[in-house]
């Protein structure tokens, strides 16, 4: 297998949604299957509906203590796939933290094999445990709102273990585009400061929201409990990514250059019945800052800087 990695959330003793990222030169027919094993201290199992995977053609899904098996209904190109599965975090990172993946034809003889493809860390006072992708539209080339939500468990102190939150970030899939001339709204008082608090980098398919002026400052409590930001993008115009995968990022620092955790988010395909109603209220937006619920909004920074989404991408290194 060309490459493998994985992108969860490692927030102890909890579930998180793993999304598995590989890169094979190897078909299956179908029939064929994918398995997945972590190691003991994890805990794998199946989303409850195999839409949710985000793969096509799921015949079956199983999982039992830390391996997962897949059932193809329909063939495997070769090429870049990604998956979304349920992932039980153990209360700290184990000793061997390295999971495998292994595609099997319907004879059940081993057609490709990434071995030794390293977890994330498992982040001690990392409180996110929930995220949720809505969506308006699934036409393509479509204008449509994308909602993304977060659950915040416990408050993000930075005096406390985890350290400061300075920014968040939302990788879109490929060959979707972010509508720049619409803001993003922060629709649930996130803690952030009163000017130009976002960003939307078109090019590199970013959404950034900083939670502080300027990089030396220490950010504000994120108090525990549901948060919301919403904005416009572009579909896709012939087809979905394969990797159809959306990423949360915690980020230290400004540039999001150093990541402390990423949340994983199945995509959505065309033709999925809209989760965003036309008529559904939208609660009050805000510019963020101490005083929640601010109807003003700020103008789109349209950014030029560069930010590389290498490490989605790019081969993990061997083991």
């Amino acid at each position: 297998m060309e490459h493998a990695r994985l992108v969860y959330a490692g927030a102890p003793a909890t579930e998180a949604h793993m999304a598995v990222i590989f890169k094979t030169t190897q078909g299956l027919a179908a029939g064929g299957t994918l398995e997945l094993l972590a190691p003991e201290a994890y805990s794998l199992s199946c989303p409850a509906q195999a839409a949710a995977l985000g793969l096509r053609g799921v015949r079956l899904c199983s999982g039992l203590d830390n391996s997962l098996r897949v059932v193809l209904s329909e063939a495997m190109a070769p090429g870049s796939h990604a998956l979304v599965v349920h992932l039980g975090n153990p209360a700290f990172t184990p000793a061997d933290n390295r999971f495998a993946l292994v595609l099997r034809d319907r004879h059940s003889s081993v057609r490709d094999a990434r071995m030794g493809v390293p977890g994330r860390p498992i982040v001690q006072g990392l409180g996110i445990l929930a995220s949720r992708l809505a969506f308006s539209s699934s036409t393509a080339f479509a204008q449509a709102e994308v909602r993304v939500s977060f659950h915040v468990a416990t408050a993000i102190d930075p005096y406390q273990v985890m350290g400061a939150v300075r920014a968040l970030q939302i990788v879109a899939p490929e060959r979707f585009l972010l509508i720049t001339r619409e803001p993003v709204l922060n629709l649930d008082g996130l803690p952030t400061p009163e000017t130009r608090w976002f960003h939307l980098l078109y090019t590199e398919r970013l959404v950034r929201v900083d939670l502080v002026r300027s990089e030396g400052d220490q950010p504000d409590v994120i108090p525990a409990g549901d948060y919301r930001l919403s904005f416009q993008v572009r579909l896709p115009e012939f087809w979905m990514p394969n990797i159809n995968i959306w990423v949360l990022s915690l980020c230290r620092n400004l540039r999001c250059s150093e990541i402390i955790a990423d949340v994983a988010m199945a995509g959505f395909r065309f033709g999925d019945a809209p989760t965003l109603g036309g008529g559904e209220a939208e609660g009050s937006s805000q510019q963020g800052g101490a005083q929640p619920r601010h109807r003003a909004l700020p103008g789109p920074l349209v950014a030029c800087a560069s930010v590389a989404l290498a490490w989605l991408a790019a081969p993990a290194a061997p083991p």
